[in-house]
């Protein structure tokens, strides 16, 4: 996850092209002095330097203001996974459903 600082008259430009990278899982704008979030999903840790490399060539004025690593993650776009990272189930995705609106139980 990363949290980015990117002039305003390249928000919507840097949008379109880091939401059509393969990594993106989301990328959007938000309000602050980091105006836009980018959610990667990577294999291997070392694949993030690739990001950030490729980030700074495309948008050399672009600012990485914080990011995060998610180490063990229990879903990725409905999909639920294993310790090893590969998909053991899918969870249909309802970005309309009301907050608060708990997941099934994991199965094994």
């Amino acid at each position: 996850m990363l949290w980015l600082s990117v002039p305003h008259g390249r928000l919507e430009q840097a949008g379109m092209a880091l939401s059509g990278w393969p990594e993106t899982r989301v990328c959007m704008s938000t309000v602050g002095a980091a105006n836009m979030l980018l959610m990667a999903q990577v294999h291997q840790l070392s694949e993030l330097g690739r990001i950030l490399e490729r980030l700074g060539t495309a948008f050399p004025e672009a600012r990485v203001r914080d990011q995060r690593v998610v180490l063990r993650p229990l879903k990725s776009w409905g999909r639920m996974l294993d310790p090893a990272g590969r998909a053991t189930g899918v969870v249909p995705v309802d970005p309309w459903a009301p907050s608060g609106v708990a997941f099934p139980p994991r199965t094994r």
